[in-house]
């Protein structure tokens, strides 16, 4: 092919599809008290305060939080709007879009390397 990029895409093409559903389920996680897992309710509190402030000040329009020890729960809360245009409000199981993460993981990869004596910072 004279395209380098077509003969890339039509390589690649086999492998979009090629994600295989995971073995593993995740065990749902179920709710308890914030002392029954060693947490103290007074500071888990403070998350809903912090959330409510956040959403008064107009930085964000919306926000869910959830705190899970030990495999519980013992903070699920939303507060805010998920779409202020329409007023809807914001849901403990709205989806979020993420920004890229590209870079935050490649950090973490490169910091792992470095402890790892792979690289030198001076390299």
């Amino acid at each position: 092919m004279k395209n380098p990029i077509t003969a890339f895409l039509l390589a690649l093409a086999p492998t979009v599809n090629a994600q295989t559903k995971s073995l593993n389920v995740s065990p749902s996680r179920s709710p308890a008290s914030a002392a029954s897992v060693g947490m103290f309710e007074e500071r888990l509190n403070r998350i809903d305060v912090i959330c409510k402030e956040t959403i008064e000040n107009t930085k964000v329009p919306g926000i869910v939080a959830l705190v899970a020890r030990r495999g519980k729960v013992v903070f699920q809360k939303a507060c805010g709007f998920a779409e202020k245009s329409i007023v809807r409000k914001m849901k403990t199981n709205d989806i979020f879009r993420i920004a890229s993460q590209r870079n935050t993981n490649t950090s973490k990869a490169v910091i792992v390397l470095w402890e790892e004596g792979k690289f030198r910072l001076d390299d």
